[in-house]
């Protein structure tokens, strides 16, 4: 045991050495001005090597996160194998992972394989910045997210100075000045620069909110129905029995419907949503005839608010109880699903204390239907919520979308109650 322990120290030391006099640069990581951390990237022969330091405030929390990954390359730049190392507070995760004929084999705090065509290319993110200009590409790359690990399918466009890749809401922008890399720009205002930003030393969900003008709403009081004038630069979706979409305006009317998804596949574990992990055996048997009410206030009592970098499984939210929103709503899924619920996670915009706020919480079908419930809060979701995307799989499986726009405007809302 003092051995392995011993073995996962030294093997980041031991990188560090080799790779110090291959030193590309340094770069600072930034998100809408706020400096948040540094980002170096070493390389040698075949092999790409990364480390990053965040660190910014969060929820009230101070976020200290010390990540280390090195990637082994084959001759066209496709990805052989990896080691990746995780540090946040406490908590360490340590992931290896290699390239298969169909699929990518992940092992240590994740043990899974993730498939993929026979034949494929597959890329890592790892150190991307310094192939990205040398790989012969058609159209697109299947590239291996770290920290979510998901192998996306990435659009290229290539031009002069520029390389920008897209998947899904996500778009990342590389620079390059005569073929080196400079700056990176990625969704919701993610920078990666040679030159350091001011970082005003506030909370970082602050450079996120979205104020709200027009017709005045309450935090403390429930609407069954909030209209929004449409920014020109967004485009919401319809979500039965919750919002519809005209081309002027959203309108949020939450009610419970019965919909046409398909419930069989909402009543699945997944990768995230694992609550056939053995830790949930006892609670599930406890849960088992808990109505959705009760299931919510369940996770809503013994959960703790502390936000998290990277999505965890809802076994790992379980075990730690805490998080913040997405695990909650992660716990909460997984939880209803195995209670015979159908239930996913959905992410969006919650209205509070004058503004929109970043917010993830749940979809539920009940006896009545689908309705949608907040187990941060730990309540039913009235017309104060937006939903922007939904998420069945969990772990993030699509991109969060960030809407580039600082205001909404309410022009109409009906109270629920008089409270």
């Amino acid at each position: 045991m003092v051995y392995i322990a011993m073995k996962k120290l030294l093997i980041p030391l031991f990188l560090l050495v080799l790779f110090m006099n291959n030193v590309e640069a340094k770069y600072f990581i930034s998100a809408r001005g706020n400096n948040i951390g540094e980002y170096n990237i070493f390389s040698s022969k075949d092999t790409l090597f990364t480390i990053t330091k965040l660190s910014f405030n969060i929820l009230g929390f101070k976020k200290e996160i010390y990540d280390t990954t090195y990637a082994i390359i084959n001759p066209d730049y496709t990805l052989k194998s990896f080691y990746y190392k995780h540090v946040e507070g406490k908590k360490t995760k340590i992931i290896r992972g290699s390239v298969c004929d169909n699929y990518v084999l992940l092992e240590g705090d994740d043990n899974r394989k993730i498939p993929f065509k026979s034949g494929e290319k597959i890329y890592s993110d790892i150190g991307i910045e310094l192939f990205l200009r040398k790989v012969k590409i058609d159209d697109s790359l299947s590239i291996l997210s770290s920290g979510l690990w998901d192998i996306k399918k990435m659009r290229v466009r290539t031009s002069k100075d520029t390389t920008i890749i897209t998947s899904g809401s996500g778009t990342f922008e590389y620079i390059y000045k005569d073929n080196i890399f400079t700056d990176m720009i990625g969704p919701g205002g993610l920078k990666i620069s040679q030159i350091e930003e001011t970082f005003p030393g506030t909370d970082i969900l602050n450079s996120y909110k979205i104020k709200a003008i027009g017709d005045k709403i309450s935090e403390t009081r429930k609407y069954k129905k909030i209209v929004i004038e449409k920014p020109d630069s967004v485009r919401f979706s319809n979500y039965n029995g919750f919002q519809s979409v005209s081309s002027n305006y959203l309108f949020i009317k939450p009610k419970s419907v019965f919909d046409t998804l398909n419930d069989d596949s909402l009543l699945i574990s997944t990768n995230y949503y694992d609550f056939d992990n053995p830790i949930f055996k006892d609670i599930i048997m406890q849960l088992k005839f808990n109505s959705v009410i009760e299931i919510i206030e369940y996770v809503h009592k013994i959960m703790k608010p502390h936000p998290n970098m990277y999505p965890e499984k809802a076994s790992e939210i379980f075990s730690n109880h805490n998080g913040d929103c997405s695990e909650y709503a992660t716990l909460l899924t997984a939880l209803l699903r195995a209670s015979n619920y159908p239930a996913y996670n959905v992410y969006g915009l919650v209205f509070m204390k004058g503004y929109y706020y970043y917010h993830a919480w749940v979809r539920v079908k009940g006896d009545k239907g689908w309705f949608c419930v907040d187990p941060t809060r730990g309540y039913v979701c009235d017309a104060k919520y937006i939903i922007l995307q939904e998420d069945k799989t969990g772990g993030f499986s699509k991109d969060i979308k960030f809407l580039p726009i600082s205001k909404l405007k309410i022009i109409y809302n009906e109270v629920l109650d008089d409270k």
